[in-house]
């Protein structure tokens, strides 16, 4: 995989995404992986999408790092803009009464805040 890796990102700029690397049974291989691709010179970025669990942080502590708990305003925000763009624009939701949408809207912010 490594070889793969390092052959295609020599020649093209790569995006590589990893979303909930937490929930992979057997990540021991992968998180070698991913760690030994730190000192490689790539043309990639590299995206993973995880809660801090201990071995991943210390296996992956030479990368950038971002908390989205730092940015939980920013995220209910948007959380908020996409509930309401989807409650007024949605043709299946128009049916809906005001006030249940008003629920809704108030339901799911409330979750949101509690993420």
């Amino acid at each position: 995989m490594k070889k793969l890796l390092i052959s295609l990102t020599k020649e093209h700029k790569t995006m590589l995404l990893i979303d909930a690397l937490d929930e992979c049974e057997k990540r021991e291989d992968l998180l070698s992986l991913l760690a030994s691709l730190r000192h490689e010179t790539l043309q990639m970025n590299l995206l993973i999408t995880s809660r801090n669990e201990n071995d991943i942080h210390e296996a992956l502590s030479e990368f950038p790092r971002l908390c989205i708990e730092n940015f939980s305003s920013e995220v209910v925000e948007d959380i908020g803009l996409y509930i309401n763009s989807r409650l007024d624009n949605d043709k299946k939701l128009q049916w809906l009464n005001p006030i249940i949408k008003s629920d809704i809207q108030r339901s799911l912010k409330t979750k949101a805040n509690n993420m």
